[in-house]
């Protein structure tokens, strides 16, 4: 309607929100296009003056939204790359090349082991804290695509960083999704006693938070680090929760995923 008003504002906006509410909704391919004409319209638009002022939170959402949309397809390439993009747009850009991963992904390990040493100073709520959740949303749709690409090392990176990202904010779904990860990462090494602590921390943040699908999530990713370990009837277990809960929230491909497994 806007669109056709030639009013390129609230054109915009209102792109934004009929894309975010098609994801929601499961429509990937009417996701794909309204958020593809916000972004495109916001760049030409409004971007800038945002760009100058810091992390543009509002256009990294909608690329990340249009990159969960095409891996909703089953496109994960372009979905990789709407990401690295939103990545870029909250200045937090993916390390080019294996060398600088290398780098950062050392000094991501650093941070996270001084952070079990010393308490973290956490971020309070505003932009800042929004910025850093929409970062750690970002780094966990790498890490799972890197994981079932099976590239190690971005998987690795992804997961740490995402991490030292959600734990600045505090208890959040995004420190839930974050404990869960690591405790399949490191269960991967295998580093079951820190792995085990992860696993704890995630669903004693699951507890804190109260998101039906950040436990969700907890206990399907944790369930298969169990699985790993031989502990046949706890992961059935976890699993048949999961797809119980699933089933309760209407969420076809976590079923799916967790009744095939």
């Amino acid at each position: 309607h806007w669109g056709k008003a030639e009013d390129p504002a609230k054109t915009v906006v209102y792109s934004g929100r009929a894309g975010e509410q098609a994801r929601h909704n499961g429509g990937y391919q009417e996701a794909i296009r309204f958020l593809t004409e916000a972004v495109a319209l916001d760049e030409q638009f409004a971007a800038k003056a945002r760009r100058r002022a810091g992390p543009d939170i509002e256009r990294a959402r909608w690329e990340r939204l249009i990159g969960e949309s095409h891996v909703g397809l089953g496109r994960v390439v372009e979905g990789r790359q709407h990401f690295e993009r939103a990545a870029a747009l909250l200045r937090r850009p993916v390390p080019p090349g294996a060398a600088s991963m290398m780098l950062h992904l050392l000094g991501q390990i650093v941070d996270q082991v001084w952070h079990h040493l010393t308490p973290r100073s956490r971020v309070g709520e505003g932009p800042a804290r929004e910025a850093l959740l929409e970062a750690a949303r970002v780094y966990d749709n790498l890490g799972v695509i890197h994981y079932l690409l099976n590239n190690t090392l971005p998987a690795i990176h992804a997961t740490v960083y995402m991490l030292n990202l959600a734990e600045r904010c505090g208890p959040s779904p995004e420190l839930t999704r974050a404990y869960a990860n690591a405790c399949a990462a490191t269960g991967l090494v295998p580093w079951h006693a820190l792995a085990q602590a992860y696993r704890r921390r995630a669903f004693q943040t699951s507890e804190a938070v109260k998101s039906i699908p950040a436990h969700m999530w907890a206990l399907f990713v944790t369930s298969i680090y169990v699985l790993g370990t031989g502990r046949w009837a706890e992961a059935r277990e976890g699993l048949e929760r999961v797809a119980h809960l699933a089933e309760e929230l209407g969420d076809r491909r976590q079923w799916a995923e967790a009744t095939i497994i």
